[in-house]
């Protein structure tokens, strides 16, 4: 009993988790821990698959779709979170990529070779939208102090769903086969939905009515105007522009 009564202190030190911060820390950490470890088991599907259906000289043709397609993605989903509420789009995006999922697994049987150019620039897509959707509910749950304080050790949920997800992609993949991979994938993201649920709720706010004539929430104008002042910076820096050309 005085062992683990001293744990704790040194715990809270190490971690420096205060009052009012364990339930939220511990659920994002559990978030990103599930979507790190079920976006390696789609990779590692996506990869494989990929490479023994197509062949590795593919791999440049579809390198180049997913620059283009993903950059497409990412301005659609920009828009997208200037008129929907961060919780809605974030749990609606899981639902999506479960339902997805699921499709892709059945679909797979049939073995036709444009699937796995589709999933793979899926794949690619996915991966880049629910990890900026985290990071952006991240910062609306965590106030600037919190997070620097909390965003290393909950980064590491990262790290642990990493090496997570390619244990039991490396175990499960003989048991149930490559495809059957999916279905663990697809359990993952749904989890992750419950977290959102649970997480947004608390983190953003109910829509309000305002009195502006556009009736757009408050929410809506502050990434309006955040999309517009991206823009106008972009423009006028011509470092950004070969960047972003690049």
């Amino acid at each position: 009993m005085a062992n683990s009564m001293n744990f704790v202190p040194i715990f809270q030190k190490l971690v420096d988790i205060r009052s009012g911060e364990y339930r939220k820390t511990v659920l994002m950490f559990l978030y990103i821990f599930l979507l790190l470890l079920s976006f390696v088991i789609i990779k590692a599907v996506r990869d494989a698959l990929f490479l023994v259906r197509l062949g590795p000289e593919q791999l440049p043709y579809i390198y180049i779709l997913v620059a283009v397609i993903v950059g497409v993605v990412a301005w659609i989903h920009a828009n997208l979170s200037a008129r929907l509420r961060l919780d809605v789009l974030i749990r609606g995006t899981l639902l999506i990529v479960v339902a997805n999922l699921l499709i892709f697994w059945w679909l797979f049987r049939f073995g036709w070779p444009s699937l796995y150019y589709v999933f793979y620039i899926w794949a690619a897509a996915i991966g880049l939208l629910t990890m900026s959707q985290y990071w952006l509910l991240a910062n609306s749950v965590f106030n600037a102090r919190e997070a620097k304080r909390l965003f290393g050790l909950i980064g590491a949920g990262s790290i642990l769903g990493g090496l997570v997800g390619g244990v039991v992609t490396a175990r499960a993949v003989t048991w149930i086969g490559t495809e059957g991979l999916l279905i663990i994938a697809a359990t993952g993201y749904l989890l992750c939905g419950g977290l959102a649920l649970i997480v947004g709720r608390a983190a953003v706010p109910e829509a309000r009515p305002s009195g502006n004539a556009s009736g757009m929430s408050a929410q809506a104008e502050a990434a309006a105007h955040s999309e517009e002042s991206i823009l106008t910076t972009m423009r006028n820096s011509p470092y950004l522009i070969t960047i972003a050309g690049l």
